[in-house]
């Protein structure tokens, strides 16, 4: 059992329990279940689902270079909140500044950072270069979000970031049909063998329908036979009687 400075640990779960626990208690962790209770459908409306990404930028005509803004993200909302505009100008291939601030490095691949927000650049930029950032507008065309949310199924995001989740709900719907499949062929072992159980039972201390029918078809047979032998023994008694009174 862990404690303050040594946690139990499995099948990737931590426990840490406070105060002493006693020899026998015990501690059941269910941290999957219901977990799909409380998913809901709560916009109806396609024109009010966010498929533009809030951040938006254009390349100024006179650019020399081949870049052009990339994946643009907002990593603060906080910050990102007084965001207007911004302006990115290249010094040069490896320096720019933002609006007028810097200048700043630039390595390829790694994204420019700003106050709330983030722009990747594709292609190389020269000096001169410069992208004007801005709020999307409102009805815009830009499909950001939803191009990044469509991309979701193949992102890496469980087993520690190893597998996508169209792999893992594969992996899991296998799994759940193999146990269903065990589970079925075990109820269906075990109902075999109470079916015979209750066979044996009934052929030991059972009423066999067949059988007490059959016996008391034989009785009312046998009951008729020694009725009409008592009728006809009280015929002849009746005869004898008439005869000896003449």
């Amino acid at each position: 059992m862990g404690d303050g400075a040594h946690a139990a640990n499995s099948e990737g779960v931590s426990l840490v329990v406070s105060g002493a626990p006693a020899n026998g208690d015990r501690f059941m962790l269910r941290p999957t279940s219901e977990a799909a209770g409380g998913i809901a459908l709560i916009q109806r409306d396609g024109n009010a689902i966010a498929a533009a990404a809030p951040l938006r930028a254009q390349i100024d005509p006179t650019n020399l270079g081949d870049a052009k803004p990339g994946t643009m993200q907002v990593t603060d909302a906080t910050q990102f909140a007084s965001f207007t505009t911004a302006q990115v100008d290249f010094i040069d291939a490896n320096n720019y500044t933002i609006d007028g601030a810097g200048p700043y490095t630039y390595s390829a691949g790694t994204p420019i950072a700003g106050n709330g927000w983030s722009m990747a650049i594709d292609g190389t930029p020269e000096a001169g270069d410069t992208f004007n950032l801005s709020r999307t507008p409102p009805r815009s065309t830009d499909n950001s979000n939803a191009r990044l949310l469509s991309g979701l199924d193949a992102k890496a995001v469980l087993d520690g970031g190893t597998t996508d989740i169209t792999s893992g709900l594969s992996r899991i719907t296998a799994r759940v049909g193999a146990e269903s499949q065990h589970a079925q062929m075990s109820l269906d072992a075990q109902q075999v063998l109470h079916d015979q159980v209750v066979a044996e039972r009934e052929s030991v201390s059972g009423v066999n329908l067949d059988e007490e029918a059959a016996d008391m078809l034989r009785y009312q047979q046998a009951y008729q036979a020694a009725a009409q032998v008592i009728s006809t023994a009280d015929n002849m008694f009746q005869t004898l009687l008439g005869a000896v009174r003449r």
